[in-house]
């Protein structure tokens, strides 16, 4: 079970519940609507065995259309070892920035909500 956690995140898509607006250095507001889903493909593989909390990420927004071309850029926040009962590993994700194609970098701000192979 263990391995086909590690393929799985590996190769993730990941759907995102946006929270927050963001705002560019020039005061020009760019606002992406709270409880917007996002799916994104991640671009850094990532592995419970390998990675560490602080590792860096990217991740390219597939969905919605909106939004080509942009890359959001995160952490490992927290990797949770499987225990004896469990036996399975945890890792969170933290969303730090996203890259719009124009080249503005925001923060950004979401949550995971889903997975996907």
């Amino acid at each position: 079970m263990k391995d086909v956690l590690y393929k799985c995140v590996s190769l993730m898509v990941v759907a995102l519940f946006l929270t927050s607006s963001m705002a560019t250095a020039n005061q020009e507001r760019f606002f992406v609507p709270s409880g917007t889903r996002m799916l994104l493909r991640l671009e850094t593989p990532i592995s419970t065995e390998i990675n560490r909390p602080g590792d860096q990420f990217t991740a390219s927004v597939i969905s919605p259309a909106r939004f080509d071309g942009a890359m959001i850029r995160g952490h490992i926040s927290r990797i949770d070892t499987s225990g004896r009962l469990t036996g399975r590993t945890e890792m969170g994700l933290a969303f730090d920035s996203m890259e719009l194609a124009d080249g503005r970098a925001l923060p950004f701000n979401a949550e995971l909500v889903e997975v996907r192979q």
